[in-house]
């Protein structure tokens, strides 16, 4: 087990450190979006890689999170295209 906690530090370390290279490279508004789907990403690679089970509440959690970056989105393109427009 401390083997997996000393894994998750190391893995986090980098995400930490990498975080402000990407936003450097793809701005901060579509880091933030990517950072919205890190709890998707951790449990669909817990199930894949360790073999996790999921609950109900963790799938309505995924749906949420999926559903409100998919709003945000439209209603960002939508306000550049009034933008645009006017």
């Amino acid at each position: 087990m401390a083997g997996n906690l000393n894994n998750t530090g190391f893995l986090v370390s980098i995400a930490t450190l990498t975080f402000p290279i990407g936003i450097k490279k793809i701005g901060p508004q579509n880091a933030s979006l990517f950072s919205t789907f890190e709890p998707v990403t951790s449990v669909v690679l817990g199930i894949i890689i360790f073999q996790e089970t999921v609950s109900m509440c963790s799938v309505s959690a995924i749906i949420y999170i999926i559903v409100s970056a998919t709003l945000l989105v439209l209603s960002e393109r939508q306000v550049r295209d009034r933008l645009i427009t006017s």
